[in-house]
Order: C-alpha cells, then structure tokens, then sequence
C-alpha cells in the first residue's frame, strides 16, 4: 500500500466514554514499552496468527491518539485485512491498555482511568462493541479482565475529589522559546516540555534574582551619589584653598578672589600657576641685611622671587626671553 494511500486510525480519544462507562485520559497512555513492540493485532486475539503487522507514526492530536496501519502484506489474513481497510469496509481500531486500580478516579461525576500503558492496537470492525476495548490489571499482565471486572471496579470508586479539575492529574507539560529558557536561565531544558509547576518555580527564582538585583541597583545609585557629593566638597575646598593662597602670596588682589573662585578649578589653576608671587623681602635677606641675588644671578624661579618688586620689574623688562622661560613651564 503506497504511503499517500494509508488510513490514519483513531486508537483513543478522551473526549468519548468508551463502551464500560469511562474516559481514558490521553496524555497519560504511556508508550514507552509499547514503541519498541508497536504490534496490531485483530480484534485484541494475543496470539502469534493475529498478529497484522505494525503500528507506524502515533501521534497526539489533541484529545486523540492516532496511529497509521502497517500491514504485514505476506501473510494472506493480513493482506485481506488491508484490503478491507484501504476499501472503506474496516474503519475501526482499539487498543489493549494496562493500568492500575488506583489510577482509576471519579472527576465531577465521570470516571477517568488517568494514567496506563499501552501494550497493543487493534483493528476492529466494530469500536463500540465491549470488546473493543482490551483492559489488563497491573500484575496480571495476561488476563484480560471481563466486563464484569471492570464495571465493578468503576461502581467500586467513591467520588472523593468532586471539585477535581483534570488539568491538575494530566501532564501539564509546556513547551518553552529559547528566549524564555535563557531568561529563566535554563541550558539543557528537556526537549518535550517542562512541568507548569517546575517552570513556575523557575519563574519564581527568577522574579526573586530580579528583585535582589533592583534592591542592589539601587544601593549602588545611593553609593555613587555619595561618592559624587564627597569629591565636589573635595574639589571645592581644594578650590578654596588654591584661590585664597593665591590672595595671601599676592598672585591676585583680595577683589579678585571671587571671580576665580567662580573659574572651573583646572583654569583657574592653571591661570594662577602662570602668575608669579610678590616676594616677602624680611623673608628673603641674607644675614646681615644683604640683598638677595641681583637680576644677573637669577636661574630660578625662587631666585626670581628673592628679589624686590623694582629688581623683578627690571628682569622682566631687560630679559623678556628669561622671564618667559621661568614662567612657561
């Protein structure tokens, strides 16, 4: 049978009651055992002659698990059966599902089996019929239970959860982007889903990173306008300090001391570095009242300014190029 021309089968669907009164829930059919056996059989007969063939490419479609037919063309009651599905005349199938009594519970009035495995398929004639459905209790994996068993096992229940939301006892598993694995700072987040509780978790740890990285931005904001307002009172009172040296050695006048208070702190100081002091003559006498050296002696700028104001002005005067090289560095 060519691949365009295979029958897609609904093997369970959660949103029909099946024929012994309750739903099974889709998202808990375990598959695992099954994938590695995906056997169809007929009609549920475990045996060696019913077997017609294999179960490909099961899907979850919503509330459906459906499966596409692989017929084992070279055995003669298999290829009948396949022509009677590819000709319209066989539309059913079943499965055969394994479960335990405990998974077995009363939600708002129904009964749901909420978790099993599943061990075979079945192509069927007719869904319906009781015996469509093939039920194996945990533990006896090879008795089929009689709808007897199973009737009495669902009379059996006592609906203790009469508020149950069916979302809390299925898989609640949720895909993520990559954008949001990174920004709840996930690497290796498994590649069917993760569990709503466990990303809500995640979220959580996240929202409290977030908050302790707010609380220390904003200590850090308070920090640095501390330091800030600690360097402007520093520079300010270097600022002070610098200007009014500047009055007390006479660089500038008393009135002036404002004006280069009010400079940026770099002019003003390096205007005022250019301006030399007026010298203090009972500072700057040799002993026994002899005058400090004459212009043809000056090398320095302390030489420049033992002089007395009249030897400075004459300096300036009679050697410009000196004076501008004491004064240019």
């Amino acid at each position: 049978m060519a691949k365009k021309d295979v029958k897609r089968f609904v093997l369970s669907d959660e949103t029909v009651k099946n024929s012994y009164g309750f739903y099974v829930a889709t998202k808990g059919i375990k598959r695992d055992r099954f994938d590695k056996n995906p056997v169809m059989l007929s009609n549920h007969h475990n045996n060696t002659t019913a077997v017609l063939g294999r179960w490909i490419n099961l899907e979850i479609e919503g509330a459906q698990l459906t499966g596409e037919p692989e017929f084992d063309m070279d055995d003669e009651d298999a290829a009948k059966v396949a022509g009677k599905v590819d000709r319209g005349f066989i539309n059913g199938a079943s499965v055969g599902l394994l479960f335990s009594q405990e998974n077995l519970k009363v939600i708002n009035g129904d009964v749901w089996l909420l978790e099993c495995e599943l061990v075979e398929g079945t192509i069927t004639p007719i869904p319906s019929n009781p015996n469509a459905l093939q039920l194996y209790l945990q533990g006896k994996e090879g008795i089929a239970l009689t709808e007897a068993d199973i009737k009495e096992m669902c009379l059996s229940l006592t609906p203790t959860e009469p508020n149950f939301n069916l979302e809390t006892k299925m898989s609640t598993k949720i895909s993520l982007g990559l954008r949001c694995l990174i920004a709840l700072g996930l690497k290796d987040a498994p590649t069917d889903g993760m569990e709503k509780a466990e990303i809500e978790t995640h979220i959580v740890s996240l929202s409290a990173r977030v908050d302790a990285a707010e609380t220390k931005a904003i200590e850090l904001a308070t920090e640095n306008q501390k330091l800030k307002a600690e360097a402007k009172n520093i520079s300010l009172a270097a600022h002070t300090t610098l200007v009014t040296d500047a009055v007390t050695d006479g660089k500038i006048p008393a009135d002036k001391k404002e004006a280069f208070l009010a400079m940026d702190f770099e002019n003003a100081k390096s205007v005022l570095e250019t301006i030399p002091a007026k010298a203090n003559l009972s500072g700057r006498t040799a002993p026994g009242g002899t005058r400090t050296p004459n212009t043809t002696d000056v090398k320095t700028i302390d030489d420049f300014v033992a002089l007395d104001q009249k030897a400075q002005l004459a300096f300036k005067s009679e050697r410009p190029d000196d004076y501008n090289k004491l004064f240019s560095n």
